[in-house]
């Protein structure tokens, strides 16, 4: 099941990587949900198939946090 998630959100973040350049799209909203998409794939890997969610509390907060933190910086510099 999370295999198919992955590939579900590849298939989007591409297609909105490729054609997300629409007339009532604004680019700075597709900008945003490609970083999104790939946070949520970065943590869906880590917590599946990193087996985060069988880790000690220290590392699985550790990993989220850097996960919060990094997506705030790519939006605010996106």
């Amino acid at each position: 099941m999370v295999w198919l998630i992955l590939m579900s959100a590849t298939v989007v973040n591409w297609w909105l990587g490729r054609f997300g350049v629409l007339p009532n799209v604004n680019s700075e909203f597709v900008q945003i949900t490609i970083i999104a998409l790939a946070m949520i794939k970065a943590g869906l890997i880590g917590n599946y198939f990193m087996e985060l969610r069988t880790a000690p509390d220290w590392l699985r907060h550790g990993f989220n946090t850097l996960m919060v933190l990094v997506s705030v910086l790519l939006i605010a510099l996106s």
